[in-house]
């Protein structure tokens, strides 16, 4: 049986694309849900058409029309983040919502509080989230395009 050049080239290359990292990770991105919270420093992902920031933010840039948000941690299935400001007629509160662990399927399992803005014009706002349970305060200053 005869293999063409480019046919053995094509099969080398699928070869080598699905052997892939040793270790089992993926090597070309690192912002995922699963490990928004392992890196250290401010991170984003997209979930859906919405952009979440980790809250180690001290200020986002985010266009006009835009959907975006904040993740944390939460513990026990407990909302331990709550929305502190105000919201400017900048922005649209659109949600607030919890999602369990896959690896946790218990009732109290940890999970990510999600909260969901839209942005409706240019200019500034400031969100503040505190934390229930120690009263820390986390405000960021958003830009918005």
């Amino acid at each position: 049986m005869k293999i063409s050049y480019c046919t053995s080239l094509l099969l080398i290359f699928l070869i080598f694309i699905s052997c892939g990292d040793k270790n089992g990770e993926a090597s070309t991105t690192k912002n995922t849900e699963e490990n928004i919270f392992d890196e250290k420093g401010a991170q984003s992902i997209q979930k859906d058409s919405v952009i979440y920031y980790n809250g180690l933010q001290n200020e986002i840039n985010v266009n006009f029309g835009e959907y975006f948000g904040f993740v944390f941690e939460a513990e026990g299935q407990e909302l331990q983040w709550q929305l502190e400001s105000d919201i400017v007629s900048e922005l649209y509160y659109v949600a607030e919502s919890f999602e369990a662990d896959i690896d946790s399927p218990k009732k109290e399992a940890n999970g990510k509080q999600y909260f969901t803005f839209h942005a409706l014009k240019a200019g500034n706002a400031k969100v503040s989230f505190k934390e229930k349970n120690s009263n820390k305060i986390k405000t960021i200053q958003i830009h918005i395009q």
